[in-house]
């Protein structure tokens, strides 16, 4: 299980890093990638909810897996 966490810390970092990138935008911007990408902003967001919810569903992967998935800040 540690070398899951350790295979999926990259693409946390990843979110991470968009998200603040996206979260820099300057109001305007924020408007333009709403109008652009809001549906798939919003499917994205969904899905990695579903998927981290599933995972977490069980206690060990609860355990293990919840504090890496509580730094990931979704696009709003």
């Amino acid at each position: 299980m540690i070398a899951f966490i350790d295979e999926i810390q990259p693409t946390i970092d990843q979110l991470k890093s968009a998200y603040q990138t996206l979260a820099s935008t300057t109001p305007e911007e924020r408007q333009w990638l709403w109008e652009a990408f809001g549906p798939k902003l919003t499917e994205a967001n969904t899905a990695f909810l579903t998927q981290s919810d599933t995972l977490t569903s069980n206690g060990t992967w609860s355990r293990l897996l919840k504090p890496v998935l509580d730094r990931v800040e979704l696009f709003q």
